[in-house]
């Protein structure tokens, strides 16, 4: 009997506003009964309001301000200037270490 090696699933999305956020998703998140109600659970939440922040970071890219800190540690906004598409996520390991050694976001 052949065994059959298990593809490994394609990281990959959609860029509908020509913004690509890449930063830590536990500032964005609340509780579920929130969420369920349409709270933002954090009052400093850049995208609280979506025409402000967009509007905000113009056509660059900008570091994010974690709440309470003194340098940027919230994450990355990336200005793609693609008002529609995809891009595919690769994640590079130290073959040594099994450490991530990098991720690479490309727009296709």
């Amino acid at each position: 009997m052949k065994k059959t090696k298990k593809k490994k699933e394609e990281l990959r999305g959609l860029i509908h506003s020509g913004l690509l956020f890449i930063g830590d998703p536990s500032y964005m998140q609340g509780s579920a009964q929130e969420s369920e109600a349409g709270i933002v659970p954090d009052a400093l939440n850049p995208f609280k309001n979506w025409d402000e922040f967009t509007h905000s970071i113009g056509e660059g890219d900008v570091n994010m301000e974690a709440p309470g800190a003194f340098e940027p540690g919230r994450g990355v906004v990336v200005q793609t200037h693609i008002l529609g598409g995809r891009y595919k996520v690769k994640k590079v390991t130290d073959k040594t270490t099994g450490k991530l050694k990098k991720v690479v976001v490309e727009i296709v």
